[in-house]
């Protein structure tokens, strides 16, 4: 059978940036003090560079199911439905081994964090021979088990986008590099799956191909079946949650920060109809795409929307895990925190007034962005009676919500092929429209409003 071509592995390789990244990563003293015990410590931590995949409904179901009635047929089932498509893609060239390097790629806002959080405290994991290699979600709440396994991630931002994505090298690992590789091939010799879970490998997307050909060349050497796993998520609910996590992350502390966007400005239009956002279908097309040139590689489907807990979905998915499922079933995993809207909304409103000057002392209100953001959301839920979304709106446009509608049934199609429900995504569409989710507050014929002209007039809350 033809090999995928394979480029020469200089020091520009991928195992040079993972080097780079490990410098970055460890404290100085963790990282001292591995090598100096064995240097091979070091390099079993890159071999849980491993990423990870999520395979589909169907199987996500039959794994739920742990009852011990169907774990027999559990991997046999498994077979047949990636054999016959039903939401895996797969390439295999010359399997010589058992284990599997799982990447989780996200994206953003479909659960990442809560799979991130629960990866890194979940005690089961071992138990069905495999051990998470991070990233470690800033949003997870902090453990003892967390902080005394920190020292084992490594830094997926500095590895994924400095270094395979932009090509900063760190030529003096390369003799590291050699010694690193043939420890994660001990590993992979030894049984251990690796899991690594980042939306950081986002940035794949707008790699040009040489940069794509490196990722290949780093993941073809290490030898182990490469699972990929993106989960679905609707795209018109997941472009909504978008757009508010991405102005949430942002939000100044004082008024001479940058301003937010509502839903129909022009700057947040590339999040609902751009050719680059790093969607769940963007992302699945982007592997999709690349997954022949790899020698054992499959692209998994998790389905968002299905009943059950995420994360133990995403752990009870994974291959020869059945240890690691049933323990999971058996614990209370941690939940990320969710993006408040009314933070936006609340900051929107804020700004324009301090645009307009209409605070009754905009000098001793200039750093105090964070606090009258609360101030607004107390008047409007318990001086107003009222929500964000009963305030005066501004909408998408019919042509816009026609053009939004329609990729979400094309990525849904294309991803989840006979398992998708259209007519269950249009009443859900039908429902975000009267709910009107596609609106932002309109800060200008707010601000304009008396009663609120009154209320920033207000000496003790502004002065």
């Amino acid at each position: 059978m033809t090999m995928p071509k394979k480029l020469p592995l200089p020091c520009s390789s991928m195992f040079c940036f993972l080097i780079s990244a490990l410098i970055f990563s460890f404290k100085n003293i963790i990282f001292t003090y591995e090598l100096k015990v064995d240097v091979g410590n070091v390099a079993t931590y890159l071999n849980y560079t491993s990423l990870f995949l999520v395979e589909g409904a169907v199987k996500t179901k039959i794994v739920e199911d742990i009852d011990g009635t169907k774990e027999t047929f559990r991997e046999e089932i498994k077979e047949k439905i990636r054999l016959e498509g039903e939401g895996v893609e797969a390439t295999e060239k010359n399997v010589t081994n058992n284990t599997s390097l799982i990447i989780h790629v996200g994206p953003v806002k479909t659960g990442t964090t809560s799979i991130q959080c629960n990866l890194h405290i979940n005690p089961f994991l071992k138990e069905s021979s495999y051990e998470y290699l991070g990233k470690d979600s800033e949003g997870c709440e902090p453990t003892h088990y967390r902080q005394q396994n920190y020292h084992k991630l490594i830094s997926v931002r500095v590895l994924i986008f400095e270094h395979i994505l932009r090509g900063r090298l760190k030529q003096s690992a390369n003799e590291y590099v050699e010694s690193v590789k043939k420890m994660l091939e001990n590993k992979n010799n030894k049984g251990i799956n690796t899991i690594i879970s980042a939306e950081e490998f986002c940035g794949l997307r707008l790699a040009n191909k040489n940069a794509l050909q490196d990722f290949v060349d780093f993941l073809n050497s290490i030898k182990q079946t490469i699972r990929f796993k993106v989960v679905y998520r609707d795209f018109f609910e997941w472009a909504l949650s978008s757009h508010y996590y991405y102005q949430q992350i942002k939000l100044p502390v004082s008024f001479t920060g940058k301003s937010l966007f509502s839903i129909g400005h022009k700057k947040s239009q590339h999040i609902f109809f751009g050719t680059k956002e790093c969607s769940p279908y963007r992302m699945w097309s982007v592997l999709k795409s690349i997954l022949p040139t790899f020698q054992r590689a499959h692209l998994d489907i998790l389905n968002f929307h299905e009943k059950g807990d995420l994360s133990k979905r995403f752990i009870c998915s994974l291959p020869h895990a059945d240890a690691a499922c049933k323990g999971s079933n058996r614990i209370n995993l941690e939940i990320s925190r969710s993006t408040d809207y009314n933070q936006i909304h609340a900051d929107r409103i804020a700004t324009a007034v301090w645009r307009k000057e209409l605070f009754f002392n905009s000098s001793a209100v200039k750093n105090r962005r964070k606090e009258i953001r609360e101030v607004i959301i107390d008047y409007v839920h318990n001086g107003l009676k009222l929500s964000f979304l009963e305030l005066p709106l501004n909408c998408l446009e019919d042509k816009q919500l026609a053009a939004l509608l329609q990729i979400s049934i094309q990525s849904g199609t294309e991803m989840l092929g006979a398992t998708f429900n259209v007519d269950a995504m249009k009443a859900k569409f039908d429902t975000f429209l009267a709910r009107k989710k596609f609106c932002s507050v309109d800060v200008n014929k707010v601000v304009m409003e008396p009663a609120w002209q009154l209320f920033f007039k207000n000496e003790t809350l502004f002065g």
